[in-house]
């Protein structure tokens, strides 16, 4: 196992919010797939679940209906708090 992958990527909130942004919606674990570089190691859907629930207490992301029965499917929060 090299080293890279012996520990998590942890993107920024910044780079989770852009991600968000640049797809209207996705739910938690599409949105780490989607921060995953091979080379910076894997990022877990739990960081990415905490660092969401702390952005929507902060406004700046909001759970969204999803076809999904258990999955949470987040939106960007746009400026003047419409979606």
């Amino acid at each position: 196992m090299s080293a890279s992958t012996l520990f998590e990527h942890r993107p920024t909130d910044a780079e989770i919010l852009a991600c968000v942004r640049a797809h209207s919606r996705s739910v938690t674990a599409v949105i780490a797939s989607r921060l995953m570089k091979p080379e910076q190691g894997p990022v877990y859907t739990a960081f990415i679940l905490r660092r969401m629930k702390a952005m929507e207490k902060a406004g700046l992301v909001k759970r969204v209906k999803s076809s999904y029965a258990v999955q949470i499917c987040w939106s960007a929060v746009m400026e003047g708090g419409a979606s």
